[in-house]
């Protein structure tokens, strides 16, 4: 019986260890339009970037090939959503305006990251290194809708690119180079322990019960 409970409580162990944990991460983009390039100075046509990011890396530099979920969304004037980008879901790449995307390190991928998560750990405000949800994406490709590619060059500038539709040449919509970054937890929800894990436990729970009895006889 004791090895048939060592048995189970290996079993259980192998079911019930996680997978390195997720933690998810909200870092806003808080800019104020410059008319840089002639570009629009109303925050109406977009002031803040928030991107919502999920990792299992735990230190060092995050990519966008370590992610799990990325979405950018871009605000006019703070609060009015003025587009949402799905960009990573589940580890895969979405594609945007029809077009399909990558994520890696670095270019050609369309999809670039960088966060340095030892900085961020000191300061709050550091940590991001660059951001791109379109790097290389041929926009005279896009089906008829206005789509955005936003992005973030060493955190010394950063652009919300407005595409109307592929008859129309692509036109920068904000673009400012001195801006605010902060980067905090997202709330994160506790992962349950999977079923056949929990049956485990119960069975195991069971067997010692069991042995108990069989020993005080």
């Amino acid at each position: 019986m004791k090895h048939a409970i060592f048995a189970a409580a290996a079993a259980l162990s192998l079911l019930a260890a996680p997978a390195s944990a997720i933690t998810s991460y909200v870092t806003t983009v808080d800019y104020f339009p410059s008319g840089f390039d002639g570009t629009s100075t109303d925050p109406a046509d977009g002031d803040l970037i928030v991107i919502e990011w999920s990792t299992a890396v735990a230190s060092g530099t995050v990519q966008a090939s370590d992610l799990v979920d990325l979405t950018f969304t871009l605000f006019g004037s703070d609060t009015n959503e003025l587009f949402r980008d799905e960009a990573i879901i589940g580890g895969v790449a979405q594609p945007v305006g029809g077009q399909s995307r990558s994520a890696c390190g670095s270019a050609p991928c369309e999809i670039l990251f960088e966060f340095d998560l030892d900085a961020f750990a000191i300061e709050a405000f550091d940590g991001l290194g660059r951001f791109d949800s379109g790097d290389g994406v041929d926009a005279s490709q896009f089906d008829d809708g206005t789509f955005y590619l936003l992005a973030s060059n060493g955190l010394d500038s950063v652009g919300a690119f407005a595409f109307v539709d592929k008859a129309v040449a692509p036109g920068l919509t904000t673009r400012a180079r001195e801006f605010g970054v902060l980067t905090e937890l997202a709330p994160v929800q506790p992962i349950p322990l999977p079923a056949p894990a929990l049956m485990l436990l119960s069975a195991l729970g069971a067997a010692a019960v069991a042995a108990r009895r069989k020993a005080g006889r």
